[in-house]
């Protein structure tokens, strides 16, 4: 084993450490009182955006369900990412050993197949990520969607609408310049319990249609967010399922991490 990987799995092991003392109950964004005020919708928004903004970065680990084509694969998943667009998945077996790898960083795919002992980069990489996971995303949409920011979308001018959903209030958030609308359930505590994306720019890889639910809150470094959420396509022909066994935000991360060069 490399000395960076042995760097980056003591990083994990301190991340389950800390989140042990860090974390508070998980929990579950349960419905609003029938008699709870409807809040400014623009203020609302901006409440749930800032819990997302403070978050600049996340080491974890993570169980991945991945179904598509009528297929299922299960694996473990150390997460590392770095805003705005810096990302490193490493796929280990049942024994932690590494089989798959896979980093984003300033603008550069790589992918590394262990027992293939293929390496890759650029639309090669993108393509193998595709193929593994079901969905190939933009660097910057992977890395708000893995922090579980429901707007992994940009939004620059909103028009904000509340109502309430089967006690929840159902956010209605749109930007016509960008072509972006999305709807967000969210319950108490201010917490989204479940985003869809009802329309998305014709040039972006996150098709309109897709769901993220959303569950599992934890409290870590005074930053409330999920440790579990499902995406799906339109149609249920991708689903992935994430669920982060520990969580450690806001570390300092230097570059190398994200540095690869294969064996």
């Amino acid at each position: 084993m490399s000395r960076k990987r042995k760097r980056l799995k003591i990083w994990i092991a301190w991340s389950i450490v800390l989140s042990c003392l860090l974390g508070c109950v998980a929990r579950k964004a349960s419905p609003y009182r029938a008699d709870t005020t409807v809040p400014d919708p623009y203020s609302f928004y901006k409440k749930i955006q800032e819990r997302c903004q403070s978050i600049r970065s996340l080491k974890g680990l993570a169980d991945v369900h991945i179904k598509q084509e009528g297929k299922t694969l299960r694996v473990e998943e150390i997460v590392v990412l770095q805003k705005p667009g810096s990302l490193r998945l490493e796929t280990v077996d049942f024994w932690g050993q590494t089989i798959f790898v896979w980093i984003v960083h300033r603008g550069e795919w790589l992918a590394f197949s262990v027992p293939d002992n293929l390496f890759l980069k650029g639309q090669s990489a993108i393509d193998k990520i595709r193929e593994f996971i079901g969905f190939a995303w933009d660097p910057e949409i992977m890395v708000r969607f893995l922090e579980g920011d429901p707007f992994y979308l940009g939004i620059q001018q909103p028009t904000v609408h509340i109502s309430r959903d089967e006690g929840y209030f159902l956010l209605d958030v749109e930007d016509k310049n960008a072509q972006i609308r999305y709807l967000v359930w969210v319950g108490e505590g201010d917490l989204p319990v479940r985003s869809l994306l009802v329309a998305a720019p014709a040039d972006s890889q996150y098709t309109e249609g897709i769901q993220v639910d959303y569950d599992n809150y934890k409290t870590i470094n005074g930053v409330v967010l999920p440790f579990a959420f499902v995406a799906a396509g339109p149609h249920q022909e991708s689903v992935l399922t994430v669920e982060y066994r520990s969580l450690l935000l806001n570390s300092s991360l230097e570059d190398t991490v994200f540095d690869f060069q294969p064996p």
